[in-house]
């Protein structure tokens, strides 16, 4: 395997000018159903939220079953050649593309779900760019269908510290909770207090992520890692990694190979100048940036 993207989901606050628009991987608010440009999403789970984060997860096939037993003709609007996505690169001539966003994906695997929501619809952070043609009615009710059909059949679940969480991007979509972090409103010593209990009660197997056995101290057991500083307590982070197996990929439609072409094609230009970032980004203009798209 190998990967080309490594990204921080982590909110950044308002610590810096226009930080209300930064983009919802550096926010924390809520994410709908969708998926990313990717064939396998890890997340590594390296701090959690004070209240709420929760993971989302839907299978793209119970989805697509679903609607198919009771409308059929949203299943053509999905998979047809109509949707248009947002580039968010108003220099360039289109500023988007068009394609469907339920998509084949080999005989052996069946149709499935390729798209985010933000270069569909536009979102209050990222304005849809002037002049692209709006959303249809059919479209909008095809495209709340998919969530909610989502949302009705979702394994929803709280993850630890420590977890990874492995998720074939294209057969399963996700989504998140919002979240409220330690430092937003929760500094007073009853509420520290009331973590610390909830920790006590907690099976010391399961804290922190590492696996225990009784009678094996936290070393033994290969460590629980530094001890978090003050300021970090309950502020969710998730470290994400886009992976990809060659020997077990699945095949693609040729109109999604140039997005990920993108991210894994050794010669793209992307894939020529790789970074990987060991922080989260502080850099106002990657905060903020449209481009930067799940897909």
């Amino acid at each position: 395997m190998f990967s080309r993207e490594t990204v921080h989901i982590k909110d950044r606050g308002m610590a810096f000018p226009g930080a209300e628009m930064r983009q919802a991987p550096y926010s924390n608010v809520g994410q709908p159903f969708h998926t990313d440009a990717c064939d396998l999403l890890i997340m590594y789970v390296n701090n959690l939220a004070h209240s709420g984060g929760k993971f989302q997860l839907a299978s793209s096939a119970q989805i697509y079953n679903s609607i198919a037993s009771t409308r059929p003709d949203v299943i053509h609007t999905l998979s047809s050649d109509t949707w248009i996505f947002d580039k968010f690169t108003p220099h360039l001539q289109p500023p988007y593309e068009i394609r469907p966003i339920l998509l084949p994906f080999g005989e052996n695997h069946g149709p499935s779900f390729f798209y985010s929501r933000r270069p569909l619809t536009g979102s209050p952070v990222a304005p849809r760019t002037v002049g692209i043609p709006p959303m249809t009615e059919r479209q909008a009710e095809a495209l709340d269908m998919v969530h909610f059909t989502a949302v009705k059949c979702q394994l929803k679940f709280e993850a630890r510290r420590g977890d990874i969480i492995c998720v074939n991007n294209l057969a399963v979509m996700h989504a998140r909770e919002g979240f409220t972090d330690f430092d937003e409103g929760f500094h007073s010593e009853d509420d520290q207090k009331h973590v610390e209990e909830k920790d006590k009660t907690q099976d010391p197997s399961q804290r922190d992520g590492n696996k225990r056995t009784p009678g094996r101290t936290a070393e033994q057991a290969g460590g629980k890692g530094r001890k978090l500083k003050k300021e970090e307590q309950g502020r969710r982070h998730i470290i994400r990694l886009w992976l990809r197996n060659k020997r077990l990929e699945w095949p693609k439609p040729e109109i999604i190979r140039p997005v990920l072409d993108l991210k894994y094609d050794p010669r793209s230009e992307w894939c020529k100048r790789p970074v990987w970032h060991l922080d989260p980004p502080t850099v106002p203009e990657r905060l903020l940036a449209r481009r930067f798209t799940c897909s």
